[in-house]
């Protein structure tokens, strides 16, 4: 019955879903497909044939990839008959209560594990990743370069796929501090 209430419920805050949306799937494990960059390759000739001559015959390759599996999760609250009772004067349904507490529990659980997969190293290819240190860092605010670092990444990423990253995520207080440096540097500079 509460089923609206707690897809209604969301936190803007949280990024699991716009980072690593959620897809159904026919089955609870299985293997993906992998393809090929043969899509960006040119044919023979660029496709072009004499007139009334054979089309080009092309094909594609695609592999089986890693085997995956769907891990069920699920949480529940215990709504007493005296919260009820209690709550028929005060207005408040403790049944949503429950239902919201639960589903924001269960999307905090995804943040966490959202975090963690995307900011462990070993999950990006060496190719897509770099370790800033020292002066690099960008709390180092007179020597690193944040913009030169996201234009390196983007390239980086479009080089291998062809394909513009669309999303970056940076927390508050680093987007901030950021900010305020940039706002302080065109200050300087007047």
């Amino acid at each position: 019955i509460l089923t609206t209430v707690a897809i209604a419920y969301d936190n803007d805050e949280y990024v699991a879903e716009k980072l690593l949306p959620t897809y159904r799937i026919a089955t609870q494990g299985g293997k993906h497909f992998v393809y090929d960059q043969g899509r960006f390759r040119t044919g023979k000739n660029n496709g072009i044939r004499a007139t009334g001559a054979n089309a080009e015959e092309v094909k594609h390759s695609i592999t089986t990839g890693l085997t995956y599996f769907c891990e069920d999760h699920a949480k529940k609250e215990f709504v007493t008959d005296e919260d009820v009772a209690n709550n028929v004067q005060t207005g408040n349904d403790p049944f949503t209560d429950a239902t919201e507490n639960v589903r924001s529990l269960q999307m905090t659980d995804r943040e966490v594990e959202m975090t963690s997969l995307l900011t462990t190293a070993g999950s990006y290819a060496s190719a897509h990743k770099i370790t800033l240190s020292g002066t690099s860092l960008w709390d180092d605010y007179a020597n690193s370069d944040p913009i030169a670092d996201i234009r390196t990444g983007k390239a980086a990423i479009h080089a291998s796929i062809f394909k513009e990253p669309n999303k970056l995520v940076i927390s508050r207080d680093i987007f901030d501090k950021l900010v305020a440096v940039h706002r302080l540097a065109g200050e300087e500079g007047k």
